[in-house]
């Protein structure tokens, strides 16, 4: 509540300054719209020599209806200068470990990743985490499996909401056309050269109003069925070799909710694999070009062109906060990140045997618990890298 309160305060009070001289800061692409992502953990002090890129896999298992049960992320994070590094990314960690042939191996410290070691002038971290299921509550994407039958046949029907949207305390009204029009031109040069945007200060008679932000998401999938299902017919996809394979955007532009409808006969079966990336960009202007064409040729005014500009700069921070699922050192602008869902193997309970007669059964029953362990080791690797 503390957090939501002074964010508030900060998104409103540049539109209330601006009510009496005119002058006015567009909203911080930096400042986060909600408390998570990225997610909330132990933080300390941090030493890092020269953060770059960052890259997240965000592993999503979800079960037959389509609900999230495990989520594990790989991060790495890439180091470009030469000094000692220690800092701490939070998360609700249960388990961590560092690819095979890595350098550099992570700990696990007060719900947090934490990294100590020397940079030589190039150093890659890498960490593949396993996370408490409760974290599926930031995820920007919602998966939903509905499968029905009827007699022999089947309707599948599969559904992806784009979770991301939030409303922002802001402001609106009508700025300077030519000097907006410039604003959002350059804030379009920055976006597309991968560089950090800040906010410019601009002339306009503004109102408090609470936005409506989301940030678009590419996806892309497949909705494999069982061999026995027949007669398939496919709404909102197609069908290639077995599978049905569909794409799109969900929020911006489109509509923010995506349907996928299958219905056939047999046994369906479904498994679904699902990949997401968030859309970093800036609205372009009506009939294409610049916006400073779009107000020369009177197609933006001072009002479309505020409205625009404020919503650029939420859309942006609301993609910088996807974009770092876990927190990273470095810049949002440096980071990406891709999120996966895929049907999991959600292995049956082995079925209960009656209790042997003691005696000269010892060894053997310390093994069969020594192999059991070993294979849940091996089927916890093996999620990793689902």
């Amino acid at each position: 509540m503390r957090l939501a309160a002074v964010l508030a305060c900060a998104l409103a009070w540049p539109a209330l300054a601006a009510a009496a001289d005119r002058q006015v800061v567009l909203p911080d692409p930096h400042v986060p719209l909600s408390p998570e992502p990225p997610l909330s953990g132990s933080t300390g002090q941090a030493r890092v020599p020269q953060p770059a890129r960052t890259r997240e896999v965000i592993r999503v298992g979800v079960d037959t209806a389509g609900h999230p049960v495990r989520v594990a992320v790989l991060q790495r994070i890439e180091l470009r200068g030469v000094g000692d590094y220690e800092f701490a990314v939070p998360a609700p960690v249960l388990d961590v470990y560092a690819p095979a042939g890595a350098r550099a191996q992570p700990g696990l410290l007060d719900r947090a990743i934490v990294w100590q070691g020397f940079s030589p002038g190039r150093r890659d971290l890498v960490a593949v985490a396993t996370l408490d299921p409760r974290a599926a509550a930031a995820l920007p994407l919602a998966v939903d499996v509905d499968t029905r039958t009827s007699g022999d046949g089947f309707r599948v029907v599969l559904t992806l909401r784009n979770r991301t949207e939030t409303g922002v305390p802001s402001f609106t009204g009508r700025g300077d056309a030519a000097g907006l029009a410039a604003v959002l031109d350059g804030i379009r040069r920055t976006v597309a050269r991968g560089q950090v945007v800040t906010p410019p200060l601009i002339t306009a008679d503004v109102r408090p109003a609470t936005i409506p932000v989301e940030v678009p998401l590419a996806f892309r999938g497949e909705l494999t069925l069982s061999p026995s299902a027949r007669g398939v017919r496919v709404v909102g996809g197609r069908l290639e070799h077995g599978r049905i394979v569909f794409a799109g955007t969900a929020g911006g532009a489109e509509p923010s909710q995506q349907l996928v409808v299958v219905t056939g006969t047999g046994d369906p079966g479904p498994r679904v694999r699902v990949v997401a990336t968030p859309v970093r960009g800036v609205p372009a202007p009506p009939g294409g070009g610049s916006w400073r064409d779009a107000v020369a040729r009177g197609r933006a005014g001072g009002r479309d062109l505020l409205t625009a500009s404020v919503g650029a700069m939420l859309g942006l921070a609301r993609a910088n906060q996807y974009e770092t699922f876990l927190a990273t050192p470095g810049t949002p602008e440096q980071a990406s990140a891709t999120y996966v869902y895929t049907t999991a193997k959600i292995a049956a309970a082995a079925p209960a045997q009656a209790p042997k007669p003691s005696g000269g059964g010892g060894i053997p029953g310390v093994v069969a618990l020594a192999a059991a362990l070993l294979a849940l080791a091996a089927a916890t690797v093996v999620w990793a890298y689902l």
